[in-house]
């Protein structure tokens, strides 16, 4: 990691990252990815704009940067039910019902013969998106939770 501060420092005029760089990854996952991400910081705001404008040269080569946005691994989103991520940064292109696990949001689950809509009913029969149990996918049963 002191290897890519000399990098960005050299290549990339005015920038100077601080604190040590880290993989976004775990050392598992990096060792069958023939690519990954890294979180650096800078100590101004400016410097970070700079950098995600203009990209970085690492290594010889020019990197996409994006803004990390930290989420807790209890986040969840409200698209997919998945965990570690909000629905603003949801790459999935169906949503997914959190109550029933069916292709549709939530909010779109209706029961004909209650009426309910988009909320638990004693006719729902309830299915985790995350681990397939009998609770909905933001239950705190979940294991996956």
């Amino acid at each position: 990691m002191a290897l890519i501060i000399e990098e960005i420092k050299t290549f990339n005029k005015g920038l100077t990252p601080v604190g040590l760089p880290y993989w976004l990854t775990s050392v598992e996952n990096r060792k069958e990815q023939r690519a990954g991400s890294i979180v650096v910081s800078f100590p101004s705001e400016e410097q970070a704009k700079r950098a995600l404008h203009n990209r970085l040269y690492v290594a010889g080569m020019s990197v996409r940067v994006r803004k990390y946005h930290p989420t807790a691994s209890t986040a969840q989103c409200a698209k997919c039910g998945g965990f570690r991520h909000l629905s603003s940064f949801c790459k999935k292109k169906e949503y997914s019902c959190l109550l029933c696990s069916e292709t549709y949001a939530t909010e779109q689950y209706y029961y004909l013969v209650c009426k309910k809509s988009g909320t638990k009913c004693i006719h729902l029969a309830l299915k985790c998106l995350n681990c397939k149990g009998t609770h909905t996918a933001d239950s705190k049963q979940c294991e996956v939770y």
